[in-house]
């Protein structure tokens, strides 16, 4: 969604990445169809790119974290 609404500028400039709520990211620390602006996987690109673009008509929005299993690796470890 960052991308599709200009948040995170593309093509990438310089050698590292801000992204809302992380720590900066290395360019090479990114999705490869993201880095190299969907030359090589084009459908992807334009799936990940396009995927959320009527997000703001929706009424309802679901989604999983992985919350659950972060619990559990931190009981492990």
């Amino acid at each position: 969604m960052s991308i599709h609404r200009g948040l995170i500028k593309l093509p990438f400039s310089g050698t590292n990445v801000s992204v809302p709520e992380l720590p900066p990211l290395q360019v090479s620390e990114t999705l490869s169809f993201v880095y190299d602006m969907g030359s090589t996987y084009p459908a992807a690109y334009e799936l990940l790119v396009n995927q959320l673009s009527n997000i703001d008509n929706a009424d309802w929005v679901l989604f999983n974290t992985l919350f659950k299993l972060e619990e559990k690796l931190e009981k492990w470890v």
